[in-house]
């Protein structure tokens, strides 16, 4: 899963993440995630993210599976599922979460993000992604030489803002009623 998170063929340092593109692979290049053969059909295929810390997310960012000299692109992520499990237990699942179909863009074009947004969740220590289907089972067959049993993807990034630990809240409000009681004087 390291290759969906690595950075690798993001064509922008832009601080709007809505700017940066990901470039077209090769077979060889490692430069996405790709399931083994079957996954897409077999609906048992998942993937984690785990934070080191608890953080509030509220978008997605994908940049989807896209091959610069094939026409596998059925292979792109098309639909999934998000599962939440926040610091203390407890999970919460939002579905039906649905990518646009690309499968019309020209082999090597650079493919721009999708940003994803849904209800803020807080406290969340791990998002896995479920239910996952390709393009081909999301919207039909594509290209003649496609081959749907494959999800892919190019990078995925999360919206998150890390939630100060419970003793940093404490001091906050410590310094400023110090602050409050001096200004009283």
């Amino acid at each position: 899963m390291t290759e969906a998170i690595n950075g690798s063929l993001l064509t922008s340092t832009d601080p709007n993440v809505l700017n940066w593109t990901h470039g077209a692979a090769d077979a060889s290049s490692g430069d996405y995630w790709l399931s083994g053969n079957g996954a897409a059909t077999s609906g048992t295929e998942e993937i984690t993210f785990t934070f080191s810390s608890p953080v509030t997310v509220g978008t997605i960012y994908i940049w989807n599976y896209h091959r610069d000299n094939t026409n596998w692109d059925d292979r792109a992520l098309g639909s999934f599922d998000m599962e939440f499990t926040f610091d203390g237990g407890g999970t919460n699942t939002i579905t039906g979460f649905q990518l646009s179909d690309i499968r019309t863009a020209t082999l090597g074009e650079f493919i721009p993000t999708e940003a994803l947004g849904f209800a803020a969740q807080n406290n969340v220590t791990s998002i896995k992604l479920t239910n996952l289907q390709n393009l081909h089972q999301v919207y039909g067959s594509g290209a003649p030489d496609s081959d749907s049993d494959y999800l892919g993807v190019g990078e995925i990034r999360f919206d998150t803002a890390t939630i100060p630990e419970p003793a940093t809240g404490v001091f906050a409000a410590f310094a400023l009623s110090l602050g409050l009681l001096r200004r009283r004087r």
